[in-house]
């Protein structure tokens, strides 16, 4: 696919007062659904979808899923327990988490390769991994025990994780609502045969134009969603997908303005290390 390396701040943006896409968590659990009545260039227009099989896990007001990257880390390390019920508690409607596999065959919920003592978390079991970071590291399992109500958002980190970690999500299909996302786009596609499960393709650079979004989209006919870097997002794009019924998300918005300014686009939701920014943004709409 070809792609611009370097990232772009977002044309077009709109005043705050523009309707966003009406999007629930319950929303992955299901088929993709057609997205219409946008415009890239103009006010984002009110698109009403049926409700969903499952019901709306946003209480019906929101307009866009907050989900907390990670969990909340304040006061808690990421990817632990610990941070993924603060997060619970502020109200999100999903977490986001990352999956590697350690020495001892786990699906073990850990962002970085490398611990802070250099060593690679793949040659580490999860007992020695803990004692690396100095926390307990949760199992897959272990997190999704803790929430069945939200949307969990799991990225597998690499090809090596892939399996263990469909093996736990399978078994939780029927009664959770499951995002899978990677940067891996072939993994994405090779395991997403699981039509309880979506999926979604992560991407840090944009496509350089329409003709190349549709090549990858074209490759990866699984895709239920786009995640993408907040510097590299562009409104005509976010429609050409929504045009193909494949919804958006976006992470790495970082200013309260950032954060602000998503509720003017066509994301179905943020990923986010702030969700109280859009929690008391979203409040007041």
């Amino acid at each position: 696919m070809a792609v611009v390396t370097n990232k772009h701040h977002l044309p077009g943006f709109h005043s705050l007062e523009s309707s966003a896409i009406i999007a629930s968590a319950s929303d992955f659990a299901g088929s993709p659904r057609q997205g219409a009545g946008w415009c890239p260039r103009c006010p984002i227009h009110s698109v009403l979808e049926e409700t969903a099989s499952r019901g709306s896990l946003t209480g019906g007001g929101r307009t866009m899923l907050i989900i907390s990257h990670r969990g909340v880390c304040a006061r808690n390390p990421e990817n632990t327990l610990e941070a993924f019920q603060a997060a619970i508690a502020l109200g999100v409607d999903g977490i986001e988490t990352d999956v590697r596999l350690s020495a001892d065959r786990l699906p073990v919920l850990c962002h970085d390769r490398i611990t802070p003592d250099g060593r690679e978390v793949s040659r580490l079991t999860r007992d020695e991994l803990a004692e690396a970071l100095g926390h307990p590291v949760p199992t897959l399992d272990e997190a999704l025990d803790i929430w069945a109500s939200g949307l969990w958002n799991v990225e597998i980190k690499t090809p090596a994780a892939a399996e263990a970690t469909h093996e736990v999500l399978r078994e939780y299909a029927g009664s959770h609502n499951i995002l899978i996302t990677s940067f891996w786009h072939n993994l994405v596609e090779t395991t997403g045969q699981d039509r309880r499960l979506r999926y979604g393709a992560l991407l840090a650079n944009r496509p350089a134009d329409h003709e190349s979004l549709n090549a990858m989209l074209d490759r990866l006919p699984s895709l239920s969603c786009v995640v993408w870097d907040y510097e590299v997002l562009d409104s005509a794009l976010l429609g050409q997908l929504l045009d193909r019924g494949i919804k958006s998300l976006c992470y790495g918005v970082k200013t309260k303005e950032e954060h602000a300014a998503c509720w003017t686009l066509p994301l179905s939701g943020v990923i986010t290390d702030h969700p109280d920014f859009l929690l008391s943004y979203g409040s007041l709409r």
